[in-house]
């Protein structure tokens, strides 16, 4: 069906159901008034289109990465938003958790809060990451570190001076 037809399909449907511009009982006759108010359309040089709605396309879920295995570099700075997982481990009575970083073995220390959300960097590889904590169901905390990118620069702490 061309869009002309479609056009004078939907006006006829809206005259029939409009009461302002009186009883069009018949079909025909709703069919010849949308065809005029077309046809005076086409003469004044507007064009009759129909507007395709488009949805956003819904991002692919990320890709998870279990604690127990690992991953290169090449591999998160390409991959941003994955979602690496890693375990921690904490000391009797602290409030702290120890967790290893995803691309390399260097440990950080974070509070143990479960509603944590923190930016983390890796100085030596270059990655940056947003780190969550997890409750596990062993009553522990997970380590959920979602990659951001690779960092271009990274300012590392200067080496202590040693007094001669």
């Amino acid at each position: 069906m061309s869009t002309w037809a479609e056009a004078g399909r939907v006006l006829a449907d809206e005259l029939e159901r409009s009461e302002a511009l009186g009883p069009f009982a018949e079909e025909d006759s709703r069919l010849r008034m949308a065809d005029q108010l077309l046809q005076a359309l086409d003469a004044r040089q507007y064009t009759v289109t129909k507007r395709i709605m488009r949805t956003e396309p819904t991002p692919p879920p990320a890709t998870v990465v279990s604690a127990s295995r690992s991953v290169t570099v090449g591999d998160l700075c390409s991959n941003a938003g994955m979602i690496v997982q890693r375990h921690t481990t904490q000391e009797e009575g602290s409030d702290h958790v120890e967790t290893e970083l995803p691309c390399c073995i260097r440990r950080i220390t974070v509070p143990a809060d479960s509603d944590l959300e923190v930016d983390v960097v890796c100085p030596f590889d270059r990655v940056r990451y947003t780190l969550r904590l997890a409750e596990e169901w062993d009553g522990g905390l997970l380590a959920c570190f979602e990659v951001g990118g690779e960092v271009l620069m990274v300012k590392r702490r200067p080496a202590k001076r040693r007094a001669w």
